[in-house]
């Protein structure tokens, strides 16, 4: 039978925590990590900024192409309604 070694616990340092969240962040946004991953903590930040701003852009254009669809698609039904009541 082997010795066994006791559980090492991992440091309760803020490092970890940083790059838990960096992590978490950069694989929820689906960004990737990329050829060359930032290594220190302003650009680790700087990284999750950018997707978050990634996704609110990509919100923003969503929405707006989607209200452009809706008005268009209304005015499509107006002009339907308008011409089946000049054809009565």
């Amino acid at each position: 039978m082997s010795p066994t070694r006791p559980l090492s616990r991992p440091s309760s340092g803020h490092g970890e925590i940083t790059e838990a969240l960096y992590h978490a962040f950069i694989n929820a946004t689906t960004v990737g990590y990329g050829d060359s991953p930032p290594t220190e903590r302003p650009s680790k930040s700087l990284a999750i900024l950018l997707a978050f701003i990634g996704l609110v852009f990509t919100g923003i254009v969503v929405a707006i192409a989607i209200h452009a669809a809706d008005y268009a698609f209304g005015m499509v039904h107006e002009i339907g309604g308008f011409l089946d009541r000049i054809r009565r």
